[in-house]
């Protein structure tokens, strides 16, 4: 593991409140948010969320029209990309920015490691908009198998319990018919949960 990846570890350690001081809720000065160029902005390569509703996007884009943005997109320089950013926090509001064609877009630039990204993605979802529960398994999945995590270190920075992770992390043994009822919400977790105790 890099310097930069365990700087990223200790920070995940510290749990929710570091995470999201650090970089979901950045105390912005004027200096700290930049205008940047809505082309050079790219989305999270490892955003767990896969779908955006009409309804959700619809309405944060009239928002957006009626009020203006009320907070930057938080973003990270894109890793081998120079001038380029990949979104930390604000994929949506990037995508309805989109839709009403503006063509710069207020930002906070900050230093984040893969690691630090993919939870820090986590969270901002599970916060704002809640991700159906297999969005959010193969998010929590994705941080064990890509960074070795345990479930009680991603439950911890994530602000759940260790059962919860693991639970949804569980659904990811149903067969693909199944998990596509739970996605679209035919299917309750709960329900699903059962189905894979009859194994």
């Amino acid at each position: 593991m890099t310097e930069v990846s365990n700087m990223g570890r200790d920070r995940l350690g510290k749990g929710l409140g570091a995470l999201l001081g650090e970089y979901l809720e950045p105390e912005a000065t004027e200096s700290d948010v930049q205008k940047l160029s809505l082309e050079s902005i790219v989305p999270n390569p490892v955003q767990p969320r896969r779908v955006f509703t009409e309804a959700e996007l619809g309405g944060l884009t009239s928002s957006i029209r009626e009020n203006g943005l009320l907070q930057p997109l938080v973003v990270r320089p894109a890793p081998g990309i120079e001038g380029r950013f990949e979104i930390v926090a604000g994929e949506r509001r990037f995508r309805a920015l989109k839709r009403l064609s503006w063509t710069e877009v207020p930002a906070i630039v900050r230093e984040a490691d893969d690691e630090t990204l993919l939870v820090l993605a986590l969270v901002e979802n599970l916060q704002r908009e809640a991700l159906n529960p297999l969005e959010e398994a193969e998010g929590y999945e994705s941080l064990a198998q890509r960074f070795d995590m345990k479930h009680a270190e991603i439950a911890k920075a994530v602000g759940k319990d260790r059962s919860t992770v693991a639970n949804l992390v569980r659904l990811l043994r149903l067969p693909i018919s199944v998990r596509k009822l739970v996605e679209s919400g035919a299917l309750t977790q709960g329900h699903a949960r059962a189905l894979l105790s009859v194994d």
